[in-house]
């Protein structure tokens, strides 16, 4: 039986190795210098068998059997036309692209498990410097600049957390998912650097680990005002920080992107991702660097602009 080949799309076509018959056929195309001359010779226009063995100087028998290879690849389209002397078989190249997968396409319907956490929620954390503090929708908590408030039980309360340097780490629930199916895992929350009241221009370097690997490090612009945050509760002060910006880290089993960018080589088998650990370790804090030590703010669902606190999520493919 004939291989069925890959899903050509214009001039490209696309393989994966759970299909290994279809990338076996093509490799073995492709792997005759004869052949590849074929293929560079019929690029630009369709030639008939006697032309093409001409071209190459070789009988046309052998031709013509390096060609049926070819067709059976889905590389050449080849169809009988009328000649001077009977029927001539022309041949033209099908694919200008081909490309390849070593990953096996994953099965089953797409899924996707979530898990949201308060900015409060944090379950360690550690050299917190001021400026820093904390504040529900109702008041400030505790006192200003005091790193010892952190550690306060109703730290649980709070919807904002600021500080000029330190982290705060978070225990997720692990994900009830099947983890050699896990396809990617994503983070998003909204942040900013930190200072006292607001400065747009206030560089900070924010990074992220996941069960202690390092991510990457997001280089933030500044401490946002100059508006209100579209959620912040009225007895909040105009000069403060009102807002950040909603960013995304994910890891695939490939790399790490933050929003939609390269970020590092992270994937997901370095993180470590194994239904031994008790929860998932996501670690935010900042990072100190020459002109980029401008601290935090981490926003929960009833300040900035986004409703929402840490998300967690994990794709993945049920089978």
């Amino acid at each position: 039986m004939e291989p069925r080949m890959g899903n050509p799309v214009g001039k490209e076509l696309h393989l994966r190795m759970d299909h290994m018959e279809e990338v076996r056929v093509v490799a073995h195309a492709l792997s005759s210098d004869v052949r590849l001359r074929i293929l560079a010779m019929i690029g630009a226009t369709s030639m008939n068998v006697n032309e093409i063995a001409r071209e190459l100087g070789a009988p046309v028998s052998t031709t013509a059997l390096n060609i049926q290879v070819l067709e059976r690849a889905g590389l050449v389209s080849c169809e009988m036309q009328p000649g001077t002397r009977g029927a001539m078989k022309m041949c033209v190249r099908g694919i200008d692209r081909v490309h390849i997968s070593l990953s096996p396409t994953p099965r089953g319907e797409r899924r996707v498990w979530e898990c949201e956490m308060p900015v409060g929620c944090y379950a360690l954390v550690g050299g917190v410097q001021p400026t820093c503090g904390m504040a529900n929708r109702n008041c400030k908590m505790n006192a200003d600049d005091d790193p010892r408030s952190f550690y306060r039980p109703n730290h649980f309360e709070a919807d904002l957390l600021w500080m000029r340097a330190g982290f705060v780490e978070y225990h997720f629930p692990p994900a009830d998912v099947p983890l050699n199916r896990v396809d990617f895992l994503e983070l998003s929350f909204e942040a900013c650097s930190e200072t006292l009241g607001h400065n747009n221009r206030w560089p900070s370097s924010i990074y992220v680990e996941i069960n202690g690997q390092r991510l990457g490090v997001w280089h933030c612009e500044g401490d946002f005002g100059g508006r209100r945050g579209q959620l912040n509760p009225p007895w909040w002060d105009a000069t403060n920080t009102q807002f950040g910006q909603l960013k995304t880290w994910r890891v695939d089993r490939h790399r790490t992107y933050l929003d939609g960018d390269a970020l590092s080589n992270v994937n997901l088998e370095k993180i470590h991702l194994n239904h031994e650990q008790d929860y998932i370790r996501v670690r935010i804090g900042v990072q100190e660097e020459e002109g980029h030590t401008g601290g935090m703010n981490l926003f929960g669902d009833h300040f900035g602009d986004f409703p929402q606190g840490l998300i967690l999520r994990a794709g993945y493919y049920t089978a």
